[in-house]
């Protein structure tokens, strides 16, 4: 019987140190994770899906369409599809004022619609993007959607500004975003 009881405290022994160890070396690396991934300057995350400007509408012969917007990325998508009109339309892509000649979109003359046609920019972070949605037919008009699309590494709308607020039963910070996709974030405390 004493072998038995001192067996089963042997064991709970060993259990209660693995235990221990276990949660303490769970806790250090539960810290260093925290802190490496909240740091964005080496980090590879490119930023979140957003569409930076959209714009539907109708064009006369008289005035362009237009759609313009501040890159937030690198990497910009242009898209535009033809959703009504007779026109045959030419749409012309700028970045900082210069004409993007290669990224050109052209819709031939005719009643018909069709899918997004899509032109991909590089090298625009920063970068004023307008698109130009141009009739070339006198008599006819053209409908249209429209929309630039790219990434951003904010939560906050229009860029990375900071945030200056009360967090909860502390004093008041600035706090910095980045890197959320959902709209929400977490904040650690260090």
């Amino acid at each position: 019987m004493k072998k038995t009881v001192l067996n089963i405290q042997t064991i709970s022994l060993i259990t209660i140190l693995l235990f221990a160890v276990t949660f303490n070396a769970n806790a250090q690396i539960r810290k260093g994770v925290s802190r490496t991934t909240t740091s964005t300057s080496n980090s590879t995350f490119k930023g979140c899906p957003v569409t930076l400007a959209n714009k539907t509408g109708e064009v006369f012969s008289v005035a362009p369409g237009i759609i313009q917007t501040r890159a937030t990325s690198q990497r910009v998508t242009v898209k535009v599809k033809k959703t009504g009109g007779r026109a045959e339309t030419q749409v012309n892509i700028y970045v900082d004022g210069v004409l993007r000649r290669a990224k050109k979109i052209e819709f031939d003359n005719g009643n018909y619609t069709t899918k997004y046609k899509v032109r991909e920019l590089g090298n625009v972070q920063g970068k004023m993007i307008k698109v130009e949605i141009v009739n070339q037919s006198v008599a006819n008009t053209f409908r249209y959607k429209a929309k630039i699309e790219g990434f951003s590494k904010s939560i906050v709308k229009g860029g990375g500004a900071p945030i200056t607020g009360v967090v909860q039963g502390q004093v008041k910070k600035s706090i910095k975003t980045t890197g959320s996709c959902t709209g929400k974030t977490r904040l650690l405390k260090y």
